[in-house]
């Protein structure tokens, strides 16, 4: 899955706190005391802790660390320290608890509602947790040429992170509790609901995708045939579809002078290849890639329109439209998107063992190429292309897990959890999730006519966003 997450990491200048008189504790374990910081310093599991520019959205904001166990089946292994975000406004207020499934964004307080939706709207508290094995919450010392490195990174020690977390800190929030996040936040939400149903009063996934295999061709297909028909109707859809194709095959022809380029580029930003890669097939995966990344985010049609329409009748204007097409394809896919030594590579591992991915077919590319425009890809080399190009040697060893894609299915069809799922109708990933659950009184899904992967409550139409909002309020008894 490529994440082309583009957040501004801003740490606030900051001090560490320390002393204060303990508040007292009830016989259930929660915590009584004037401020939320008195609290904190309460809860056992929980040190270093350091206050952020709160600004308008928030109270307070600290960042901690949370004592969280190595492997939750053998605590006797220890420890590793987890980091937690706080954005605070009130004890009885709800809670967002936020799992991105990445490292944690230490952003200005300006950036909070991107990056939590649900608690910016609710003016609620926000509880924001880096995903074990990114950032700086690592269990173990990684070594990417070690598989050993990876035995705790499982979607069941990542819940287990989750419901430890929560636990703890009921003991100093009084309210109601959501769980959240967007795209792999929006799985480790449903994960965390089919590990510990119960714990939270309700389940707000974002674009959640969840893959029916290690290579699912649900999304590739869904690409070449459906994706844009409600946002932008079928026949202008069509016409969207057609012009990425038509870049994707000048690109193709651009290949031998522009593949080198691209290859270069992705080393000088530091990128480490695998030794099946190469400066073709990466190219070429990454025009595959393009399409992705086009309807993911960026939808940016009258640019490749205005590059594709460029005239080709002297070098100069061969140059030109050459150098706009090769603007367009890097202002969505990076040669560094294929390095092995990506920040996102525990991601990778997960999706290699246990959450599966999108798989390449190339044959509507195939079907289309004109006379002496090929692929470098042979049909054979398509199946387990990504896994070969962003895992080491070492990683493609590591055991096949079972895949969640069943666990999530069985969970939707019979929790008596609350959810709200959010989907984009235009998004890639909206081909890659679990079945749609009917008839459940206590499951609501929403698809956004208008947005791609990119999608919120706020965006929706406004009748719809305060159907939502009102669904919300009444589950969290907000009046």
């Amino acid at each position: 899955m490529k994440r082309r997450i583009i957040t501004i990491l801003l740490l606030i200048p900051s001090f560490i706190l320390t002393g204060c008189q303990k508040p007292s504790k009830d016989n259930n374990g929660k915590i009584e005391g004037k401020t939320i910081l008195e609290r904190l310093k309460q809860l056992d599991r929980v040190s270093d802790i350091e206050v952020l520019s709160a600004g308008e959205s928030f109270k307070k904001v600290y960042l901690m660390n949370f004592k969280q166990y190595i492997d939750h089946d053998n605590k006797d292994l220890g420890y590793f320290t987890q980091r937690v975000e706080l954005g605070f406004n009130g004890f009885e207020l709800p809670t967002a608890y936020v799992s991105e499934g990445y490292m944690l964004p230490l952003v200005n307080n300006s950036n909070f509602a991107t990056e939590n939706e649900i608690a910016f709207l609710l003016g609620s508290n926000y509880l924001f947790v880096e995903h074990r094995y990114f950032g700086e919450s690592l269990p173990v010392e990684i070594d990417y040429n070690n598989n050993s490195s990876w035995q705790y990174l499982t979607t069941a020690q990542a819940a287990a992170d989750a419901h430890e977390i929560v636990t703890e800190f009921k003991r100093i929030l009084d309210g109601k509790w959501i769980s959240t996040g967007v795209s792999k936040g929006g799985m480790t939400t449903e994960l965390y609901a089919s590990y510990y149903p119960g714990d939270m009063d309700l389940y707000l996934p974002y674009v959640a995708p969840f893959c029916n295999s290690f290579e699912d061709l649900r999304m590739i297909h869904f690409l070449d045939e459906e994706t844009g028909n409600i946002a932008y109707g079928e026949t202008k859809a069509a016409e969207m579809r057609q012009a990425i194709l038509d870049f994707q095959i000048k690109m193709l022809k651009y290949r031998d002078i522009l593949a080198p380029r691209f290859y270069q580029e992705g080393l000088s930003e530091g990128a480490v290849y695998s030794n099946y890669a190469t400066a073709d097939n990466i190219y070429d995966a990454c025009v595959m890639e393009f399409e992705v990344g086009f309807w993911q985010y960026y939808q940016s049609y009258n640019t490749i329109k205005s590059a594709l329409a460029m005239k080709e009748n002297t070098s100069a204007q061969i140059s030109a439209k050459r150098e706009a097409c090769y603007k367009a394809f890097t202002s969505v896919v990076s040669a560094s998107d294929m390095a092995i030594n990506n920040d996102f590579t525990p991601y990778y591992i997960q999706s290699y063992q246990e959450l599966g991915n999108y798989g390449y077919d190339f044959t509507k590319i195939r079907n289309n190429l004109p006379t002496g425009v090929n692929l470098s890809i042979t049909t054979e080399e398509e199946t387990g292309l990504m896994w070969k190009l962003i895992l080491n040697e070492n990683q493609l060893a590591l055991p096949r897990k079972e895949l969640v894609y069943t666990k999530i299915n069985n969970m939707l069809e019979t929790t008596n959890d609350n959810f709200i799922i959010i989907y984009g109708s235009s998004d890639p990933w909206y081909a890659v999730r679990p079945n749609d659950v009917t008839g459940r009184d206590n499951i609501s899904i929403y698809v956004n006519p208008n947005y791609p992967h990119t999608t919120s409550i706020s965006n929706f139409p406004t009748e719809v966003k305060n159907e939502i909002m009102n669904k919300i309020k009444t589950i969290l008894e907000i009046e």
